[in-house]
């Protein structure tokens, strides 16, 4: 399996490359309402929602 990942990373495996991403998560005190604008994610949601109606 070739990835950009393996090649950027000079990583040979997925495994070494998923243990590189967790050895360099930096901890935050933030939450997803932090990087998530959830009003505006409402207001899309109400503005493009289709209402299903079932079939009988």
């Amino acid at each position: 399996m070739d990835s950009i990942y393996f090649n950027f990373l000079g990583m040979k495996n997925l495994e070494d490359v998923i243990e590189k991403f967790h050895n360099t998560l930096v901890d935050t005190n933030r939450s997803y309402k932090f990087f998530v604008d959830w009003d505006k994610v409402k207001r899309h949601v109400d503005k493009y929602k289709i209402i299903m109606i079932p079939e009988n």
